[in-house]
């Protein structure tokens, strides 16, 4: 009765379904669900201090909303807890979608770090493209320090180490 009172009563289910997401209520709880996921994960990292579950979190919450994003704080914190932690390992992915989901220019710190960990690994070549990115003119001195430090050391640990695997790009 009620969906041939809002003429629904010919649609089919998918159209039914598109017409209820579309709704102003709907997208109202979605966002709000999400904001409750965004606060479990922050909860995770900040207060529970363990950021493998926080970035586990994270990768699920990915799969079930398309456009799902943290915000950046959180992200920082989940890496600054791995490397606390001493998983910097486990730290790369985050990283990585780090250095892809934000502007360079408020991805320095953590280029730096990563391109560090490439070059004391088994991917200096990877960790110089890495600080090739950098506009050194926009850098702080200390920054630009880092880079030089880390140009030089990525030079030699290249000559050392033969060939590496790909990464991807960030």
């Amino acid at each position: 009765a009620i969906s041939v009172w809002f003429n629904r009563h010919d649609l089919t289910r998918d159209e039914r379904r598109q017409l209820e997401e579309a709704s102003v209520e709907h997208q109202a709880k979605v966002a709000s669900q999400r904001d409750e996921l965004i606060a479990q994960v922050k909860t995770i990292a900040d207060v529970q201090r363990n950021p493998a579950l926080a970035w586990t979190a994270h990768e699920r919450m990915r799969q079930r909303f398309p456009d799902w994003e943290l915000p950046r704080d959180v992200y920082f914190s989940i890496i600054r807890l791995f490397h606390e932690q001493g998983l910097s390992e486990q730290a790369q992915p985050a990283m990585m979608e780090y250095l892809r989901k934000f502007p360079l220019e408020q991805t320095v710190d953590v280029r730096l770090k990563l391109a560090d960990m490439m070059i004391r690994g088994k991917r200096p070549r990877q960790g110089l493209n890495m600080l090739s990115r950098l506009d050194e003119q926009t850098l702080s001195p200390k920054q630009q320090q880092i880079v030089q430090q880390l140009r030089e050391r990525g030079e030699a640990r290249k000559r050392e180490v033969p060939s590496e695997g790909s990464m991807e790009e960030c």
